[in-house]
């Protein structure tokens, strides 16, 4: 279940005017919704749940206008479960030690039960955002590790970089990572999986 009321809409969506803020705030919801509505014949836990992170990309390349396959390419590459090619939202990343859970429950308890010892340097989700530098944005990590808002935070993130470069090709090195080196490499396998799906 999408957790709409966890996110601090104030940095998540910034806007000089609360009534702005407000008006946004409903468009996403109602947008969200329509995702939400889409995915309601596909069961909460069976062999369809990577489908949830791509559909959820493809809706968020559009929103933001992010070039077609790209978001979808970033997160195959973060999630993507062994030789399976689509992306698994079930799955986290603790120094560079990948981990995916069958279903939602099992991955929720791993990830509270490793943040509550103390572990905050753990990547989550579809889009593997990291807890102990995006969590400002979150009142708590099960709101980010909800499929959706995964996907949705990733995309603005993505797009504030963009915003900060006018270049996709730095906003994506640089999604993942600040040194150069580490951001070549990512961008190089962002760019593989771009071409194999388009």
């Amino acid at each position: 279940m999408l957790v709409l009321s966890s996110l601090k809409h104030n940095n998540f969506i910034p806007h000089n005017c609360i009534k702005k803020i407000m008006d946004t705030a409903m468009r996403i919801m109602a947008q969200l919704l329509m995702i939400m509505l889409c995915l309601s014949s596909t069961p909460a836990v069976n062999a369809e749940e990577s489908s949830i992170c791509m559909k959820a990309a493809i809706f968020f390349e559009k929103k933001y206008d992010i070039p077609d396959k790209l978001l979808q390419s970033i997160i195959i590459v973060e999630s993507r479960r062994g030789k399976n090619p689509a992306p698994w939202p079930w799955s986290a990343n603790i120094q560079s030690k990948p981990y995916y859970f069958d279903d939602y429950h099992s991955f929720e308890k791993f990830v509270n039960n490793t943040v509550n010892a103390g572990t905050t340097n753990i990547d989550v989700g579809c889009a593997q955002i990291n807890w102990h530098y995006h969590n400002m944005h979150f009142d708590n990590i099960s709101a980010l590790i909800d499929p959706i808002t995964n996907i949705a935070y990733s995309a603005y993130f993505l797009t504030t970089l963009y915003k900060q470069y006018n270049d996709w090709n730095k906003a994506v090195s640089s999604y993942h990572s600040k040194n150069k080196t580490h951001g070549s490499i990512y961008l190089h396998k962002v760019k593989l999986t771009q071409k194999e799906i388009l």
